[in-house]
């Protein structure tokens, strides 16, 4: 009896222990996510390109590559030509250098060089043909005082402070407090009922699957900063109508979760801005450069029929190539059609003057239309032009 008696206590103590664990438990089951909890809100991005090496090479060169595509479109080709080199160099197959040199090349007429930087590209996608992934889900907050570039350049509160939906600052003649905004066109006038000049914050967030190049497409009614995860990318004062895609930014974003933040300035015109994210780098067709150079061997051939028609393809692809008009001019010219080499070599020279090609082209045509003189002149400055100079 003795024994049974402890027994049956043992399993009494056990049964409540038993018991107890199981009603502590299950608060915390009460607590427990019954699913996955989601992705936060904003894009969703897939770069297609990036690179080969640590992040931090890449977001060294990102300012670098910036800033030459800027003296790029400003006309410059010396110093961004380098900078493209130089990371063509280390980074062989990004997109980015292959496209800018490759152009920078076909300005100076060395289109066999530009073939070579090209590659095999002739699977390429066109910019055209890449549709870019818009922003948008964006808190925005404004107005703070406008007195021109000197607050454009200042650091005002919110650039000090980390994001906080909560926050409240004192602007101009009013307390402002974020607000959220719908986008990828937000336009702080019609969602925070604010009149005149101001300077006004947007923030939001996008998720990428993976590290990689993007560029980013942006457009403002007037100056606007851009900051990628806390790190400024982009700083453009200037006053403008707003538009798309008026400033390009190539940038590396991180896999996960990245922030991006927005200063806008307002003189009291529109005060709005747009942007989009391209995760597909477009790489230069190689189609031009393909038709241009087989021209040229086909003129070596003396197959002038088929030269002519590659460089119409040629024409017709990309218009307005010297290198093109004077292949056109010297397959004409061998075809005895002395009146259309003339206006086609004429063409070309009025953009490549020094053209040696262009100038040998244009004397043998003028020496056939039986202007001796302006055929001296020509093979003359060809000569001063060449390599065969002094």
């Amino acid at each position: 009896m003795r024994l049974g008696s402890i027994r049956s206590k043992l399993l009494n103590c056990l049964s409540l222990l038993v018991l107890a664990q199981v009603l502590w438990a299950l608060p915390l089951a009460s607590q427990a996510p019954t699913r996955p909890l989601g992705a936060p809100a904003g894009a969703i991005i897939s770069p297609t390109f990036s690179g080969t090496g640590k992040e931090s090479k890449y977001l060294e060169w990102a300012p670098k590559l910036n800033a030459a595509f800027r003296d790029f479109q400003r006309g410059r080709r010396t110093a961004p030509s380098k900078v493209f080199a130089d990371f063509l160099r280390t980074e062989k197959k990004n997109p980015i250098p292959r496209k800018f040199l490759s152009e920078i090349l076909i300005s100076q007429g060395k289109l066999e060089e530009a073939r070579s930087v090209l590659g095999s590209t002739l699977r390429a996608k066109r910019a055209d043909e890449i549709e870019p992934v818009p922003l948008t889900d964006w808190h925005i907050l404004a107005p703070f005082k406008y007195e021109g570039k000197k607050s454009f350049d200042a650091e005002l509160k919110p650039e000090k402070e980390g994001f906080n939906t909560a926050a409240k600052y004192t602007g101009d003649g009013r307390v402002c407090r974020w607000k959220m905004a719908k986008g990828p066109r937000v336009d702080f006038r019609a969602v925070l009922e604010i009149e005149g000049a101001g300077i006004g914050y947007g923030h939001c967030q996008f998720l990428s699957r993976k590290a990689g190049w993007v560029r980013f497409g942006i457009g403002s009614g007037d100056g606007i900063k851009l900051w990628l995860n806390g790190k400024l990318i982009h700083s453009n004062f200037t006053r403008r109508d707003i538009g798309e895609d008026q400033d390009e930014v190539y940038a590396w974003v991180k896999r996960g979760r990245n922030t991006l933040r927005i200063k806008e300035n307002s003189t009291g015109d529109e005060f709005r801005f747009y942007i989009q994210i391209y995760d597909e780098l477009d790489l230069p067709s190689s189609k031009f450069l393909d038709r241009t150079l087989a021209g040229y061997k086909e003129l070596d051939r003396a197959r002038y029929e088929d030269a002519l028609k590659s460089f119409m393809e040629a024409e017709a692809e990309r218009p307005g190539v010297p290198e093109v008009a004077v292949g056109i001019a010297e397959a004409m010219l061998r075809q005895d059609n002395l009146v259309a080499a003339r206006g086609w070599v004429n063409r070309a020279l009025l953009e490549r003057a020094n053209s040696v090609r262009g100038l040998m082209v244009y004397g043998e045509t003028m020496l056939r239309l039986r202007q001796p003189l302006k055929a001296f002149d020509a093979f003359r400055a060809s000569y001063r032009a060449s390599e065969y100079s002094d």
